[in-house]
């Protein structure tokens, strides 16, 4: 058995997209919002299923796997929003 996310995007909820801990690891390591969140979950060995019908965006959906998040960057971002606390 292993754990999913379905819409694990919040389907655009601007509260995701304009979280300031992901804007700014958004930034850092040149990626969108979107694209920290995916990390995260795959990251932590949770199947993320984006829903997507543009193909730029799903493009950048798969574009994720050239990023690492430190331990010590999940730490922090736990704590500053809502994503998931264990895998």
């Amino acid at each position: 058995i292993h754990d999913h996310a379905w819409a694990p995007l919040a389907q655009g909820d601007p509260d995701l997209l304009t979280n300031p801990i992901l804007t700014a690891l958004a930034e850092r390591y040149n990626k969108t919002v979107q694209q920290v969140a995916l990390r995260y979950l795959v990251q932590r060995g949770i199947i993320a299923i984006p829903k997507s019908t543009h193909i730029e965006r799903m493009k950048q959906n798969l574009d994720v796997f050239d990023l690492h998040l430190h331990r010590k960057i999940w730490k922090v971002s736990v704590r500053s929003t809502n994503l998931p606390t264990s895998a």
